[in-house]
């Protein structure tokens, strides 16, 4: 999990998006379970797909290319789940997909993928809700 946490501090700072960096990554994380990189292949991003897996520079991808690769449809969900613009989303996809260290470690077990309950308790503390003093009424 310190993979993941890592890398959602890590854009949520780099795009000044805070706790909605969770569900980007969580969905994202989704995304490559389902088999995505074989579409990114398909797609005629082989070399940069290789990158991920082991190369000595991590090539990413544009926002464009991760739509062109993805859908609209999906980068659109993605981004409404995560209240992000749809080509903001796609731009921090392209971003998280090659730094996502299961895919640079292909013969290790991915880490467990973020939860809901995860990503409300990350939102809680960075909003500060939870770490207010409570009032007796």
């Amino acid at each position: 999990m310190a993979t993941f946490d890592k890398l959602i501090q890590e854009i949520g700072s780099r795009y000044c998006i805070g706790p909605k960096a969770c569900p980007l990554v969580q969905e994202t994380f989704g995304l490559i379970i389902g088999g995505f990189l074989d579409r990114f292949k398909a797609a005629g991003f082989a070399a940069e797909v290789a990158s991920w897996l082991g190369g000595t520079e991590v090539v990413p991808l544009s926002g464009q290319e991760v739509e062109e690769t993805l859908g609209s449809d999906v980068i659109s969900e993605i981004a409404n789940k995560a209240g992000v613009s749809k080509s903001f989303a796609g731009t921090i996809m392209g971003y998280a997909i090659p730094k996502n260290g299961c895919s640079r470690a292909p013969d290790r077990a991915c880490g467990p993928r973020p939860d809901r309950a995860t990503c409300r308790a990350r939102d809680r503390q960075a909003s500060g809700i939870g770490s207010l003093p409570h009032s007796r009424v």
